[in-house]
């Protein structure tokens, strides 16, 4: 195999196929689900190398005892996900009865020849990759055949070393670990930070000495003494959502632009974005137009929340997952009005408020009623230059910890790579006491 190279000399090349005893995987067909009964595990109910019971669907003892006729998995087996996201692995290390679903692989292993705790660390190298970025079929989500699983050639130590080399990259990987979920610790714990400079900056100010009063709002609380607080359709001059019947689509024409187009609070044009006719786009401008500096917010789906001002851009319109708010500027500015939608205030109000029918919403005559805080002017840029300096100093210690992360988890398949290929000796490792 070019791509792997020199290998140990007493290592050799095999396919999985030749050191199993079965490779199969779960029923094809939904079987029924019930409120007590049998666990039946799916993709989704494999965290972090752990099962997790409470998501795990049920089905009747009966269906269980049919399903396990064909695939009966025991301690010492593997499941293996080879439907949406390929690769995860937990080796079976427990004696309750469940089934699986299609998208999960049973592979019983000849434990003379393979260990399935070696193997877990194949399927994490650049060896699986390798091979499963050709072998894995792009349908509407991405599954790995058994027959392919089968195919998959991997290089096989002695059971000595693959025990070795399985206690070697535990350690290894369990201190990597720990430091990958410190950052992640930090990056959550800045963007709570983040999330409370720009709630504090707009419902209190950032002069710690201001005197305060009652806003007379419960879900607002105090506000500093000279501020005032306006309805929002008495602080914008156009309020208004996207259309509500779409036109049709075409292949080339003017974008009409959704919730999904927010991302990390900035309007952008995405590569497969929905393009309607330069004629239809026409008759919907006379609705409406949305213009540069804009503030719009989604008021439909899960998304619910999201914020993002109209950057200077091509033409484009919008569907009616997003609203939309043209701010007075003798009343507010448009960008402390952005700060104030991200605020946990004002989001806590909006998803008390919210609508359901299909999927979550908020009405615009509930939207319109809303209050905002209003300060003077002036401070609202003191207020908006503020945020803009915390957040900027936050987002940077973030970013830094992203790539950290990105590091470090390269870092890991890379030595778990060097490991498995012979490349890294690990033979005279001892584990410290």
């Amino acid at each position: 195999m070019e791509w792997i190279g020199e290998i140990p000399h007493e290592w050799y090349p095999c396919r999985l196929k030749y050191v199993t005893n079965k490779i199969t995987d779960g029923t094809h067909i939904t079987p029924t689900y019930v409120d007590k009964g049998i666990p039946f595990l799916r993709v989704t109910d494999i965290q972090s190398n752990t099962i997790n019971l409470e998501s795990a669907k049920r089905i009747p003892e009966s269906e269980h005892a049919d399903l396990i006729r064909r695939c009966y998995p025991e301690t010492n087996d593997l499941l293996l996900s080879k439907n949406g996201t390929i690769g995860i692995t937990k080796i079976i290390d427990w004696d309750w009865d469940f089934s699986i679903f299609v998208s999960l692989c049973l592979i019983k292993f000849k434990l003379n020849k393979l260990l399935p705790q070696y193997f877990t660390y194949i399927f994490q190298s650049n060896i699986a990759d390798e091979q499963i970025s050709g072998s894995s079929k792009k349908t509407s989500v991405t599954n790995l055949h058994l027959d392919k699983i089968r195919e998959l050639v991997f290089l096989i130590p002695t059971i000595y070393e693959q025990q070795h080399i399985a206690n070697y990259l535990d350690r290894k990987t369990k201190q990597i670990d720990t430091l990958i979920n410190r950052k992640k610790r930090l990056i959550d714990l800045l963007k709570e930070e983040r999330g409370s400079v720009i709630n504090e900056a707009v419902t209190k100010g950032i002069d710690p000495d201001v005197s305060m009063k009652d806003s007379g709002i419960e879900w607002l609380g105090d506000i500093p003494e000279h501020w005032a607080t306006v309805k929002l359709k008495w602080c914008c001059s156009l309020l208004k959502d996207g259309t509500h019947l779409p036109p049709p689509r075409v292949e080339k024409g003017i974008p009409l632009l959704s919730v999904r187009n927010i991302v990390n609070n900035k309007f952008v044009r995405l590569d497969d974005d929905s393009m309607i006719s330069e004629e239809d786009f026409t008759k919907l401008n006379n609705s409406f137009q949305v213009n540069g500096n804009d503030v719009l917010l989604a008021i439909v789906g899960a998304t619910m929340g999201k914020v993002a001002i109209v950057p200077k851009m091509d033409s484009f319109t919008i569907q009616r997952s997003l609203a939309f708010f043209r701010v007075k500027s003798s009343i507010l500015n448009f960008e402390y009005f952005f700060f104030f939608l991200q605020s946990a205030t004002f989001q806590n109000l909006l998803w008390n408020n919210v609508a359901y029918s299909a999927q979550p919403g908020i009405y615009l005559g509930s939207l319109a009623n809303f209050k905002t805080t209003v300060p003077l002017l002036g401070e609202q840029d003191n207020i908006v230059q503020y945020i803009k300096e915390e957040t900027t100093r936050i987002d940077t210690i973030i970013t830094k910890a992203s790539k950290e992360i990105k590091l470090l988890n390269e870092y890991r398949t890379a030595l778990i790579s060097e490991v498995v290929t012979g490349k890294i000796d690990v033979r005279d490792w001892k584990e410290a006491s």
